[in-house]
């Protein structure tokens, strides 16, 4: 099995590496406002179909996760994640860098299971004290994409094709 555990281990796809080629020496104004990031921007918009949405590109996955999560939470909320998750174990503490704690669950390979949760929950709701506790605002889903789910990947990648 192969896993994508963040966005920087491995190389870019050859379609990706390509493009880039075939660009490299563009001269675009920054920060996103070149043709390419409104194309992109479009294209999400029509994937989503809110033609009015504002798209904003970030850097990367910890950046993101940082973004959202304290844009979605309150100050005494936090985000209830597997201790084996990606927010627990690969984020250099940017999420509780932003003053929300990690709620840490027993997990496997980052998944929480949903009997977890639901007993995490129950027992936080059912203490007299929950209100002075950090509220579960948010969980963290982990979605990990491996080679025999993702058919751009088998296709460039025979090695990895299932049979």
């Amino acid at each position: 099995m192969v896993s994508f555990e963040n966005d920087y281990n491995k190389g870019a796809h050859p379609a990706v590496m390509e493009a880039l080629c075939r660009t490299n020496l563009e001269s675009c104004t920054g920060y996103g406002n070149d043709p390419y990031c409104a194309s992109a921007a479009e294209k999400i918009r029509a994937a989503c179909e809110c033609p009015d949405a504002e798209v904003f590109f970030i850097s990367g996955g910890t950046q993101t996760n940082s973004v959202v999560i304290t844009s979605m939470l309150r100050e005494y909320e936090g985000v209830v994640a597997a201790v084996t998750g990606h927010i627990s174990q690969h984020e250099a503490g940017a999420v509780e860098g932003t003053g929300h704690k990690v709620l840490e669950l027993p997990g496997n390979d980052g998944k929480l299971p949903a009997d977890t949760l639901k007993k995490y929950l129950s027992g936080f709701f059912a203490d007299g004290n929950h209100e002075h506790m950090v509220f579960p605002g948010m969980v963290f889903v982990f979605f990990g994409v491996t080679a025999r789910s993702n058919p751009l990947f088998r296709s460039s990648f025979p090695q990895f094709r299932s049979n």
